[in-house]
Order: C-alpha cells, then sequence, then structure tokens
C-alpha cells in the first residue's frame, strides 16, 4: 500500500523524502486547490522528477483547482509543459481539464481528486469507465462502504488517513465563495467553519471538525485492498510532514507481532505534530463523538494565551507553553474567528530581546501585522533545523542535486491556441422578454397543481420520499411530461441499490428525463433513451468542461452558481447558449455534510460573528447549511440574455411558498422582482 505524502514546500518534499514516503503530491503556482502553500515552478517540478524516478518513488501533480475561461491559455501552456515532465499522474477536479488531456495529452495518467465526490461504487464505475487510473475518495466513508467499493473497484482506490477534515463533503462547499468570493473549489476557501457562531443561545465552534487521524486502522485499510493512504497538509511545515509520515511509514512496515508498540510510539510522535483534537472520522461507521468538538476553537496548535496589550506591533501575553524564535504562530481575532500566522522574529522579556521563554513568563512579541487585545495565540510549530532553512537556500539545494531538466520551451496545441472549441458556436442573441424558466418543486403534489401555471420543466428530487410517493398515488396516473427527475447529490453505497431499482421503474413507466449532478448518476442512467441535464455541482466554468459534458450524454449544461461576469460573458461566446441554463434564484446548499451535528432536532440557525445567519436542515442522512439572503441574477438576466442566455433554473423549495402562491412569485422573478435582500454571489464580484 502505497504511503502518499503532501509537499507543498520543498522542506516538506524533503522532509517526506527522508522518512519513506512512497509518492508525493505538489502543487504548481497556478491551478492548485491550496493556492496558499508555497507550491512549486516548473522547473522545481522538473528537478523533482528526476529525485523521484532516481530512488523509485513517484510523484503526481495536484492539478485540482476549477478553471475560468479566461486561464485557459494558461492551461494549455502548463498542460504542454507537463506533458513533457511527465509527473507519475494529474490529480485533477475539472472536467475542462479532463477533456484537455484526453484529446491532446493522452500519455498523462489521471487520478480523480476528492473534489470530485466520488463517495460510491457508480462514481468509482464511472471514473473507471472514463479512464482514469485512481479515485481519491470522499473523506465520509466507513470501513463497510470501502470494502463493497473495493469488492467493485476495476482501478486504484486512495483514502485520507491524516490531516484536517471539512464540515462538507469537498467539492460541494460554497461557503467561502459565497461570503466573498473566495473558492473552496479554486484552493482559496478562508475556512468559515472555524469561526464560533451562536447557536441555541451558546457560541461554540459547530462547524469546525478534528483533524483525521487513521493510524490504527492503517492495517484494515491494506485488507480492504486500498492502494494509497494519503495525508492532507500541503500547508504544513516539513517538520510536521517528517514526523506525520515517519509515523506512518513505522507502522505500514511493522511486523503483525510488534504492531501494539510500533502504534504507541507513532501515536507520540504524532502528538507533537500541533494538530486539532483528532479523531477516526467517519470509518468505522456510526456518529463519531470526536468529530466535533463545539467547545474547541478549532485552531491547530498549542494555546499560548492572548493578548494583554497590543502597541506599535507588538503584543503583550503571559505564556502557556515555552516559545522561541522561529516557531510558527497563529493569531485568532477572538471576535471575528479570523486568523493569520507568522514566523516569530522578535521575542522580548523586560525589555531585552531572548530567543527564548518559558511557560508562565510575560513576554512581548513582534508582529508583521495589526493586532488587539484579546487576540488568541497559538503555537503551530516549532523552529527545525530544516525549517531554518530559507525557501532560496532549499531551492539551491534542489537544484545543486537534480539541475532542471524543463526549459520552457513547450508545444501547445496549435488548434486549441484561437480559444476555439468543437462543436462550439457562438450563443443567438434570445428575447430579453420571455426567458424559460425551470422550477424545482417539492413534491408529485406540487408538480401536478403547477403543471399548467408554470411554463418551463418542473424539476423533482428523487429521494425515498418522493419514489415511495409515485408508486403509492402516481405509478397508475399520468405524469407531467415536462417532469425532470433530479438525483441526490450524495447517493451512500448501502442506497445504492435502492437508486438502481427506482431508476428503472421510474425508465419503464416512460420517464425519460433527468438532472445528475454527480459522475456516479451517469450509470444509472446508461443504456436506453433518457435525456439528461447537469445540476452546478458538476461544476462548468469553461468551455472545455462543456465539451466534457456533452460528450458524456449531458443535454444541457447548468453553469456553476459560482461563476462571475468576464467568465460568463468569455464562456457564451464560445458555446451553444441553447445548450446551457443557469440558476436565477435559490437558497444554495453552502454545504452539504455527513457529520451528526443535528440529533433529534430538525433544524438549528446559526449567526456569524458578523451577524451573517445561516440554517442548517436534515435531509435524509445528511445536514445542510443554507443562507437566510437567496442567491438571486434578477439584475443581470436581461444582459445574459442579450449574450444568448435564454434559459433558467428557479429554486423555491427552501423558500416557504405555499404552493398557491409559487407560480406569482415565479412571475415576479422573471422580471427581476424580489422582496427582501440577495445576493448574485460572484457575479459582480469576481470569483477568486
Amino acid at each position: 500500500m502505497e504511503l502518499l505524502a503532501p509537499a507543498g514546500s520543498l522542506a516538506a518534499f524533503f522532509a517526506a523524502l527522508e522518512q519513506g514516503a512512497d509518492a508525493f503530491y505538489v502543487g504548481l503556482k497556478a491551478f492548485s486547490a491550496r493556492a496558499y502553500a508555497h507550491n512549486f515552478t516548473l522547473k522545481e517540478l522538473s528537478s523533482l522528477m528526476t529525485i523521484t524516478r532516481e530512488q523509485g518513488r513517484r510523484l503526481y501533480v495536484a492539478l485540482n483547482s476549477l478553471i475560468k475561461e479566461g486561464e485557459q491559455a494558461e492551461l494549455l501552456e502548463t498542460l504542454a509543459a507537463l506533458n513533457d515532465i511527465r509527473p507519475d499522474a494529474l490529480i485533477i477536479q475539472d472536467l475542462g481539464v479532463y477533456y484537455l488531456v484526453r484529446q491532446h495529452f493522452p500519455g498523462l495518467r489521471l487520478h480523480a481528486s476528492t473534489l470530485m465526490t466520488i463517495h460510491n461504487s457508480l462514481g468509482v464505475e464511472q471514473a473507471a469507465a472514463m479512464g482514469f487510473k485512481r479515485v481519491v475518495l470522499a473523506r465520509e466513508l466507513t470501513l463497510p462502504e470501502l470494502a463493497s467499493i473495493c469488492r467493485q473497484a476495476r482501478i486504484e482506490l486512495e483514502v485520507f488517513v491524516h490531516g484536517a477534515l471539512c464540515f462538507s463533503f469537498s467539492g460541494l462547499c460554497l461557503f467561502s465563495s459565497y461570503l466573498g468570493g473566495r473558492a473552496a473549489t479554486r484552493g482559496r476557501c478562508t475556512q468559515p467553519c472555524r469561526r464560533a457562531y451562536q447557536y441555541d443561545g451558546q457560541s461554540g465552534y459547530l462547524l469546525s471538525i478534528s483533524d483525521l487521524s487513521a493510524l490504527e486502522l492503517v492495517p484494515q485499510l491494506a485488507a480492504l485492498g486500498i492502494q494509497a493512504i494519503k495525508i492532507e497538509g500541503r500547508m504544513k511545515s516539513g517538520d510536521y510532514v517528517g514526523r506525520v509520515v515517519q509515523a506512518y511509514r513505522r507502522v505500514l512496515d511493522a511486523a503483525p507481532a510488534d504492531l501494539p508498540e510500533v502504534l504507541a510510539w507513532a501515536r507520540e510522535l504524532l502528538a507533537r505534530t500541533y494538530t486539532r483534537r483528532t479523531t477516526c472520522g467517519f470509518l468505522r461507521g456510526g456518529a463519531s463523538q470526536e468529530l466535533l468538538a463545539p467547545q474547541d476553537t478549532g485552531n491547530i496548535g498549542q494555546a499560548l494565551g492572548a493578548f494583554e496589550m497590543v502597541q506599535e506591533g507588538r503584543g503583550t501575553l503571559i505564556l502557556k507553553h515555552d516559545l522561541a524564535v522561529g516557531d510558527r504562530l497563529r493569531v485568532q481575532d477572538a471576535a471575528s474567528g479570523e486568523r493569520q500566522s507568522f514566523t516569530l522574529k522578535a521575542l522580548y522579556r523586560r525589555d531585552q530581546p531572548r530567543t527564548q521563554a518559558a511557560a508562565g513568563q510575560q513576554v512581548v512579541i513582534g508582529l508583521p501585522f495589526a493586532g488587539q487585545p484579546g487576540d488568541l495565540v497559538y503555537k503551530v510549530g516549532e523552529t527545525t533545523a530544516t525549517g531554518s532553512r530559507s525557501n532560496r537556500k532549499w531551492r539551491e539545494y534542489l537544484f545543486n542535486l537534480a539541475p532542471p531538466t524543463f526549459t520552457g520551451a513547450v508545444t501547445v496545441p496549435a488548434a486549441r491556441r484561437s480559444g476555439s472549441q468543437p462543436g462550439a458556436k457562438p450563443g443567438k442573441p434570445a428575447s430579453v422578454s420571455h426567458p424559460r424558466l425551470d422550477l424545482r418543486v417539492r413534491s408529485l403534489k406540487e408538480a401536478v397543481e403547477l403543471n399548467r401555471q408554470v411554463q418551463g420543466s418542473l424539476i423533482l428530487d428523487l429521494d425515498d420520499a418522493s419514489f415511495k410517493d409515485y408508486l403509492t398515488h402516481y405509478r397508475r396516473r399520468k405524469l407531467p411530461r415536462r417532469l425532470i427527475w433530479r438525483l441526490p447529490l450524495i447517493i451512500l453505497e448501502a442506497a445504492v441499490p435502492r437508486y438502481r431499482q427506482a431508476v428503472t421503474t421510474l425508465r419503464e413507466a416512460g420517464c425519460s428525463q433527468f438532472m445528475i449532478s454527480n459522475l456516479g448518476h451517469l450509470p444509472l442512467l446508461a443504456g436506453g433513451a433518457v435525456t439528461i441535464f447537469s445540476d452546478y455541482p458538476l461544476h462548468c466554468l469553461n468551455s472545455w468542461a462543456f465539451q466534457a459534458l456533452h460528450d458524456l450524454g449531458v443535454e444541457r449544461v447548468t453553469l456553476s452558481v459560482e461563476a462571475d461576469r468576464p467568465t460568463l460573458k468569455q464562456l457564451l461566446s464560445r458555446v451553444p447558449a441553447a445548450r446551457l441554463s443557469s440558476y436565477l434564484f435559490a437558497y444554495l446548499a453552502l454545504m452539504v455534510s455527513r457529520v451528526p451535528v443535528l440529533g433529534e432536532i430538525k433544524s438549528r440557525r446559526l449567526q456569524s460573528p458578523r451577524h451573517e445567519n445561516f440554517r442548517l436542515v436534515p435531509d435524509r442522512d445528511l445536514n445542510l447549511l443554507y443562507p437566510t439572503v437567496p442567491y438571486f441574477l434578477g439584475k443581470a438576466v436581461a444582459e445574459l440574455q442579450r449574450l444568448g442566455l435564454g434559459h433558467f433554473i428557479v429554486d423555491l423549495t427552501q423558500s416557504g411558498y405555499p404552493t398557491r402562491e409559487v407560480a406569482t412569485v415565479v412571475r415576479q422573478l422573471a422580471r427581476g422582482r424580489l422582496a427582501g435582500a440577495s445576493t448574485a454571489m460572484n457575479y459582480y464580484r469576481g470569483l477568486e
């Protein structure tokens, strides 16, 4: 079983190399889902490839950010360079990257990122059919679910065993993007889940999940047939990465008789890595009590104390633990939860500079940013021999060890330099006064009642309740011809047979229109005549992603709700507008979670330090976080129609409107009218 280590910096790479990692995953300066990591240049990558090949290790490049239409030229050049350097695989999320690699760089091996939200055997089956060689599975799976997937898989499977966990399924979190345009799907998450929220008359870190540590489950994962175990942490120091790799390497290599002793040693080593509280995550099944710790701040590291005073770039506090110049610190605003990190360069005690200080002493530390009294201070890393070397010195060391082989000269496919797309035609202007609106409905009863009142299609979630309703009351009745069955975002492994049967039953009854939001839905619809529409979680921010979805059989593609104005304008100039749709109105699910945060409570209201309000709502085995301010593109509709887009989706399922008022509300929304606050999200402010 492969031990895969993060390398967000050269210090981390060499630490993992020394401690016995079998493989490494790195990001480039662009298109990485860890945009704030140090990351690597193409020349540095070529040197790293030389080292890993010489030592019989493997190197994967995480090209796992979503790509905006305007970034295509840079993406093409990057892929052409990677085709020359030949890493052992690319880890990707964007279907546009998939399309380009398959069309022009077929020699590059592809791994499906966890950001593709592949979480069942259906998703693995589809990834294999598309030519992926490995799938990085969702972190939310249990050991029995993994066992079922392993038995059916025809490609390699990789699972996370250590590091940070997100409250939401990866790839389905819109929280940071909704709040400020910094998208988690593009590596720029601001981690609003780590902030304190008011709920039920108290304050706590209800969305902040403990860190994953599955050290003791490594033998069981190996027995299942998992091909690779992965350590999260491209933002972590070399010291952290080295210790974690060392711990897992020892456990992997231990003889069965020595395992208890090795596990005890490894646990002690990991205790010195400055993590949050740890959990085995979902692996053991059930609701792990360690997943949530609302009383904890969600910060990594040792709590050193709080500033008593901040003046002229210096903060005063009484230490709870030892501190030394060179240690890595994080300062958190106690009110807002905003955090900033830095390496300590100036430490004073009694007005005298010091290199270290002991717990219990009052000290003054130099700050590279403005702080304020009450800010919380954490030590998140210690000064080490490897960590003391500057990035410049590491680069010199790397190039002396392995001179770069990449020269910078690449051959970009000539047919793509112009930005032209196969089968893509400019959108034709549509009538501004008559947009076509499809409507998401809450039940079959509502669909039947609204059938003659709404002009567009009616989209209904396919779940246990709606299918039972169909079997009980509507199986022998004529359903609206414009009804589209929307498959659920998450189909857990145990539910796959039920959904397979449900789809088969509906298709045999003549239902032929389905909306998908995950690649794992496609095997359910294979064979026969069906019309497939894609929903926004199958992200489309570029014309190559559109082409990939088209080639997979999607009739109409829903644009990403994270898209900004320039991206949509460029995209609509290159893609047939009749094959596109956009959400006009919705209370978007900002997070989709399997974390058991609600229990028997039907819903829970949360308020952020900035007085933003949200609702946690149960949905089958999941919990969804909704904002109280809806997404609405009313002011942009006329502009989008002039660009050729005339198809929109209205989702009132979380709005609370009674059925009798829905048709009137839809007509008002089509005219750009909405009572109350709304947000266009990134459309005007931009997507980072």
